[in-house]
């Protein structure tokens, strides 16, 4: 993905008192909003926020794959809307985007990282094959029919190892949370869009908490650990070099003597 001109929105529907039974018609109603607004180039929505802390690990069941060890088939996932790949700007390699026709009552479907693809299915085409998962908010083992692959992308640092990562449709959940992220790419400047997100949002339901913060803070503030490690290091070291070469003069002066 790229990281200039995103917003990203966090929602929290339970102190508004939104029912459970109208989060999924809430937040669909937000993202229509957000999408409508003039300065909205693009809008998405994720159950985890891009380069956030936290993260959704589940082992997986792959067709045809033989798993070497139990972490073999583990991934790392997400829940995402229609339009979040073209918000990020990560690039389709095969396949199709989430559309209208994927929600409850039809073949439950997923789109992977191209790293993914590659590990699980080799070089054979993944479109149609399917990802099988259980646990982890599934009541039953349910295969997940392949429908995009999609460019690698960093899931929580920077300077993370490669991760496997899988994409549920935000369309096929009956029962979100009460927390779901926004990512909206914009022509201006975030800050100016806040604002008129704030109001767009209010409009729904005036008690819903937000908080703003521009992708870019988010994909700064995740070096932020390796910047302290490298500042320490680099201090270290200079003190290091200073006591050798204080050494080195004492001994290059007592051999003068």
């Amino acid at each position: 993905f790229t990281r200039r001109n995103i917003l990203l929105v966090s929602t929290e529907l339970q102190e508004a008192g939104v029912p459970e039974t109208q989060r999924v018609r809430t937040f669909q109603e937000i993202l229509d909003r957000l999408r409508s607004l003039p300065q909205v180039v693009s809008a998405g929505s994720s159950r985890i926020a891009p380069m956030g802390r936290t993260g959704w690990v589940q082992l997986a069941k792959p067709d045809g794959f033989v798993a070497q060890s139990p972490r073999d088939t583990l991934v790392f996932l997400n829940r995402v809307s229609a339009g979040y790949f073209a918000t990020m700007q990560t690039p389709f390699l095969l396949g199709r985007d989430f559309n209208e026709r994927d929600n409850l009552s039809s073949q439950p479907v997923v789109i992977i990282s191209e790293s993914t693809a590659r590990k699980f299915f080799g070089t054979a085409n993944p479109i149609g094959k399917h990802l099988g998962l259980e646990g982890a908010g599934f009541r039953e083992f349910i295969p997940f029919q392949v429908i995009g692959v999609v460019r690698d992308a960093k899931y929580n640092r920077i300077n993370e190892t490669l991760r496997h990562l899988v994409y549920f449709a935000a369309s096929q959940d009956a029962e979100p949370g009460a927390n779901l992220s926004f990512e909206i790419r914009s022509d201006t400047s975030t800050a100016s869009l806040i604002p008129p997100v704030r109001s767009a949002i209010a409009a729904i339901n005036k008690d819903i908490a937000l908080e703003f913060r521009s992708f870019e803070t988010q994909v700064n503030e995740s070096l932020l650990q390796p910047r302290i490690v490298a500042s320490l290091a680099s201090a270290f070291a200079g003190l290091a070099l200073l006591l050798a070469m204080v050494g080195l003069y004492g001994i290059t002066a007592y051999a003068v003597i």
